[in-house]
């Protein structure tokens, strides 16, 4: 299956002191991850702006993520939620690399109308979280929800607080989506009937250490149309 890299960037106000980390490392991971059919990049500050790139363009891809200028609000929900929209019915798998500070503040989008869009798309969620300049009492919650969002679609979400955390970060992420693979199965219950149905996958050997399964929670069992 191809695989299509989402790059989502946050380049709110609140990004200002993480930004030029942030975009540096976009563009390495990006670099790193030549198998990658396209780019689809997404930067957010009140605003979303999207732009798809393949491979000859990633110059113009790179000289765009290096330019953004912290500033404006968090649209975070509109963001991801343009980005899996936009991907519904695409073929592929789709990685989505998210950098924020975790915060939401101006979306039209409700957390709930993102969590239902991510059970039904086919999307697997990294986030980079840059914590270490929020206030302390706005720190856990953002980390909750962003964690709660990359746990949905069977990624994981990351706190790094030195350049060494974030290497061993991205050396993580690219290994995971490097080795990736798909398991299929037909459920019981044929009928598309728009219900929410959790999934759980467990390991049955046992000589295998701390070697662990992780997969998104589930998934809405709807048709092609959404009905």
């Amino acid at each position: 299956m191809p695989l299509r890299i989402g790059l989502i960037l946050d380049t709110s106000e609140s990004m200002e002191r993480d930004l030029k980390t942030a975009a540096n490392n976009a563009v390495r991971f990006v670099t790193e991850m030549e198998e990658a059919t396209d780019v689809t990049f997404v930067d957010f500050s009140t605003s979303v702006n999207l732009g798809r790139f393949q491979p000859p363009s990633y110059p113009q891809l790179f000289a765009r993520i290096r330019s953004g200028k912290a500033g404006g609000g968090t649209s975070l929900y509109d963001a991801l939620g343009v980005y899996v929209q936009r991907s519904l019915g695409r073929r592929g798998q789709h990685v989505v690399l998210l950098h924020t500070d975790g915060g939401d503040s101006t979306s039209s989008m409700t957390f709930g109308r993102l969590q239902t869009l991510l059970r039904y798309g086919n999307v697997v969620v990294y986030v980079v979280g840059y914590m270490e300049h929020q206030f302390s009492n706005d720190r856990l919650p953002q980390q909750m929800r962003v964690t709660q969002i990359a746990r949905e679609t069977g990624g994981e979400a990351f706190f790094p607080t030195t350049r060494e955390d974030l290497d061993e970060v991205y050396d993580r992420i690219l290994a995971e989506v490097s080795t990736r693979y798909t398991i299929g199965y037909q459920p019981a219950g044929r009928a598309f009937d728009g219900s929410y149905r959790e999934v759980e996958v467990r390991l049955r050997r046992t000589d295998l250490g701390d070697v662990h399964v992780r997969t998104r929670s589930g998934y809405v069992a709807a048709s092609a149309t959404g009905r």
